[in-house]
């Protein structure tokens, strides 16, 4: 991937590409995975990446479902300060739920998300 991306060139290329079958897959039912794809192989989510770890260092949340990482905060028992992690979606104790009620908003989900006896790395 190159280092440089026109972010509104990009952005405008998928969205006249997504826009082809808009209606169509707007009628199924389900997430739209290949769209998903195109949007990681065009660079556009580092925009959610800082700078100084090669990212392009603008805010964009995302939903979990068909996330590769998830970026996760709690608390210890006892200790009231914010811990955080990233974790890989697929990681062994991560269940990603599939309760989102989209309310009418076909091909959207994101679902709760569920950690048991799950492992992160501190940093």
């Amino acid at each position: 991937m190159s280092t440089t991306l026109d972010v509104a060139a990009e952005a405008a290329a998928l969205a006249a590409e997504f826009r082809a079958d808009a209606a169509e897959r707007d009628l199924e039912v389900g997430t739209p995975w290949a769209q998903r794809q195109r949007i990681r192989e065009s660079g556009l989510l580092r925009l959610i990446i800082p700078p100084e770890y090669g990212g392009l260092g603008s805010g964009w949340p995302t939903g979990a479902q068909g996330s590769d990482l998830l970026l996760v905060s709690a608390t210890e028992p006892g200790d009231p300060r914010p811990q955080v992690v990233v974790l890989p979606t697929k990681r062994e104790g991560v269940v990603i739920n599939d309760d989102w009620a989209n309310m009418g908003q076909r091909q959207t989900d994101r679902g709760s998300v569920s950690f048991s006896k799950c492992v992160g790395v501190r940093g």
